[in-house]
């Protein structure tokens, strides 16, 4: 399957946007605008929907991770994905950072790279900064 044939499907999107990006193995940029009969903005609605059966839905690999070893949803287009995404910590400017916010930090940082859930990310070239 390419990404183009999924003009031929139904697809499940989070918002407004129609357009999904993705790019291929060889770091080719694909945008395909993406039919959908249902749009929602809420991430756990779009899950379950997907996990129904009612269309095909681009979520993070850390949200469906487990559904996909499971068996409740198949990975499509394993082979490409999606433009990363930053977590960003926002915070105030200051120039101390108290310690208990230091160590929370350090340790999401720290699960981020020892989740097994992210190794198709890791594979993919993410990292995971701190």
């Amino acid at each position: 399957m390419t990404p183009e044939a999924l003009v031929d499907h139904d697809c499940l999107h989070q918002g407004p946007g129609a357009v999904w990006k993705l790019i291929g193995p060889d770091g080719r940029l694909a945008e395909i605008e993406a039919r959908s009969r249902l749009r929602c903005n809420n991430g756990e609605v779009w899950h379950d929907w997907a996990l129904a059966g009612s269309g095909i839905a681009m979520k993070s690999w850390i949200d469906v991770a487990e559904d996909v070893r499971a068996g409740r949803l198949i990975h499509v287009l394993p082979e490409w994905r999606s433009p990363p995404a930053p977590i960003c910590a926002l915070l105030p400017t200051r120039t101390l950072v108290p310690t208990r916010v230091r160590v929370f930090l350090e340790s999401m940082a720290d699960q981020l790279r020892k989740n097994d859930s992210l190794q198709p990310l890791q594979a993919a070239g993410a990292t995971f900064a701190e």
